[in-house]
């Protein structure tokens, strides 16, 4: 048994890293390098620690500006860099911070874009075809290989843009969809070569959405569990025997998966606006994106059944709700922010005091009318401005209240006619009209 750490390191972790609180560096870092025998236990102890210390980030992606964001659930489990972890075959891509599982903006632009190209490939005309093949482009941007045709392989087509628009359209479409994209981008005429095709004068194009690493969604259990598949014929597949039989015995290879039923967020976001009819690259990033985790699936083993997700339609309401309330609630701060921007010195001062008089303003208020002359001069001031404009309401109602009355002790009016007659001579001394 071997721990890939320094004694001292050990001496703080414990020899088998057990009280490593980090699933990122317990994966990729602490790891007991031992006999294939103990690959099994070494992956139980990796979920272990996922288990027990990731979290899902309480950041949202969605907030960025012009943002789309779909939460789909795993409904069966997820495998993603395999192969890319210090043990063979056993790896499994984290977040380094916070140790959750993660699908990388790389892999999430793979998927939806791969659904892009099978749309295009089951288009049933050139004109569907070459539609899609130009928002494809834009989305998703190229390279100069994209558009080449051939390459030195003995001359074999190993352009996917060939592939999804068939032997038999792949010229026109691509011919109209490359004038297209050249007025698109606003390709200067000088800059294309029009003794060629025209699609050779397409410049390298980085396309029009970002794709953001997929999360899960915050508050939610993460949970990895120690998975196996087992090789039945290794002497046959290393070229020992002729014939692949029953007699050999399977060697299971054990690897960390992600459990079926944790949903992720998935954001795209626009790179630069863009202004077309009828096409937004956002939205049509999404809705590739939608389709490619439901029908092909994501992360390794996909034809096995893993990494294969559906919409997760209660968390999406949930979100939408959550985000339209963050908007009317954004809304309602920039008008109360303009609103009191727009008030006088006398009007800000009268609205802080108000803020000062409890759960129940308007019961307090009355409450301070009858002793206004005991007040101090501020107080004074606030509750005459406030009178005068933000009560200006229940001011008039006092009066006319006040008038019907026969003095302070009368039953009806008395407690109206005492406010009014309190605060009259105090408005006239600081000069404040009232109603």
């Amino acid at each position: 048994m071997i721990p890939t750490a320094t004694k001292a390191v050990q001496s703080l972790l414990a020899p088998n890293f057990s009280k490593c609180e980090s699933p990122s560096l317990r994966l990729e870092k602490f790891v007991v390098i031992a006999d294939k025998k103990f690959k099994k236990d070494e992956i139980g102890h990796i979920c272990a620690c996922v288990s027990r210390h990731a979290i899902a980030p309480v950041f949202r992606l969605s907030r960025l500006p012009g943002a789309l964001t779909a939460i789909m659930k795993l409904q069966s489990r997820l495998i993603i860099n395999q192969a890319g972890g210090i043990l063979e075959n056993a790896g499994i891509c984290l977040h380094p911070h916070f140790g959750c599982p993660m699908i990388p903006g790389s892999a999430v632009k793979g998927i939806a874009r791969a659904a892009a190209i099978q749309a295009i490939r089951d288009a049933d005309s050139a004109g569907k075809k070459t539609d899609l093949l130009v928002q494809t482009a834009l989305t998703f941007g190229w390279c100069e290989q994209e558009w080449n045709p051939k390459d030195t392989r003995q001359g074999t087509c190993v352009s996917d843009l060939r592939y999804a628009c068939g032997e038999q359209f792949w010229k026109s479409c691509w011919t109209a969809a490359a004038e297209r994209l050249l007025a698109i981008l606003q390709i200067a005429e000088r800059r294309i070569n029009r003794k060629g095709p025209s699609w050779e004068s397409l410049p390298n194009f980085s396309g029009r959405v970002s794709f953001l690493p997929a999360l899960p969604i915050a508050g939610t259990p993460i949970k990895l569990v120690p998975d196996l598949v087992n090789c039945h014929h290794p002497e046959y597949y290393q070229g020992k025997r002729e014939k692949a039989t029953d007699t050999e015995s399977p060697v299971p290879n054990f690897f960390p998966a992600v459990e079926a039923g944790l949903s992720f967020e998935f954001v795209v976001a626009p790179v630069r606006a863009m202004d077309l009819p009828d096409f937004t690259p956002a939205a049509f990033a999404m809705e590739c994106l939608k389709n490619g985790l439901s029908s092909r699936g994501a992360g390794a083993k996909t034809n096995a059944g893993y990494g294969w997700f559906e919409l997760d339609i209660d968390a999406q309401t949930k979100m939408e709700e959550q985000a339209q309330k963050t908007v009317e609630e954004s809304k309602k701060a920039q008008a109360e922010a303009a609103r009191l921007a727009a008030m006088s010195p006398e009007e800000k001062a009268a609205e802080e005091y108000w803020k000062t008089l409890g759960n129940d303003p308007v019961g307090a208020f009355k409450g301070k009318l009858p002793q206004i002359a005991s007040l101090t001069e501020q107080e004074q001031r606030c509750i005459c401005w406030l009178l005068a404009g933000k009560c200006a309401a229940e001011w008039k109602a006092d009066v006319a209240e006040a008038a019907k009355a026969k003095g302070p002790d009368d039953k009806k009016g008395g407690k109206a006619f005492k406010r009014v007659n309190a605060v009259r001579p105090i408005a006239k001394k600081w000069g404040v009209t009232l109603p």
